[in-house]
């Protein structure tokens, strides 16, 4: 392992790097689990490699299955927080053009990752979350407390290893008027919602430009 992390720490694009009984002596199913994290690592690096694969004799056609799912879970991250910048930066510009004013909040979304905490930074913060769980559905919501909304989610059964994806706005009544059109803008950008019945029965955010369609360009 100490040898791997000098070899990760540093390769290169014009790298090539040769390794041989990658974690011997470790549990086959962890030790093929390591492998290819290591491989998909140098992967990004973009350094080229000669790979003689004989992992699918052990693990029946995959490098582990726990890493694909992982790398799935990733995916959906990236593109639900591309949505959610797009869709809710957009209504920020129209919200703040109306009150003339150019002092434009900038979304910046944070993940919570299986495990982690919101920052103490969100103490008493207006948030707009989104959750993700373990069958890639999402639950939008927004709160003044958001580790105690997190705690709340994650004690409830299944949900123990739920992530998050979160931004804080100036205010709870700009939260709602968030929260509200995302409820009703993922789903039409093809994401599935636990609660998208939510947000056919809120006030906030649904004046007139409220129930366009953003369409995303990716």
């Amino acid at each position: 392992m100490s040898e791997m992390r000098s070899i990760i720490t540093g390769a290169t694009s014009r790298s090539l790097v040769l390794i041989d009984e990658i974690c011997r002596g470790t549990e086959t199913a962890k030790g093929t689990c390591i492998a290819g994290s290591i491989v998909e690592t140098l992967d990004k690096i973009g350094c080229l490699g000669e790979v003689y694969n004989q992992l699918s004799r052990i693990t029946g056609g995959t490098i582990c299955p726990k890493i694909e799912s992982t790398n799935e879970m990733e995916v959906l991250h990236k593109k639900v927080e591309s949505a959610v910048t797009i869709v809710c930066q957009k209504k920020l510009k129209e919200l703040y053009k109306q009150k003339n004013t150019s002092k434009l909040p900038e979304i910046n979304c944070v993940a919570i990752l299986p495990g982690e905490q919101p920052p103490p930074s969100t103490i008493g913060a207006s948030s707009v979350y989104v959750l993700f769980s373990t069958d890639k559905k999402l639950y939008v919501g927004e709160t003044d407390d958001l580790e105690g909304r997190v705690r709340a989610h994650r004690s409830k059964e299944g949900m123990q290893k739920a992530s998050f994806l979160y931004f804080v706005v100036p205010g709870k009544s700009l939260a709602c008027q968030l929260e509200t059109l995302l409820i009703n803008q993922l789903p039409v950008q093809g994401f599935q919602l636990v609660n998208r019945a939510d947000g056919k029965h809120r006030n906030f955010g649904t004046l007139d430009h409220s129930v366009e369609v953003v369409t995303l360009h990716q």
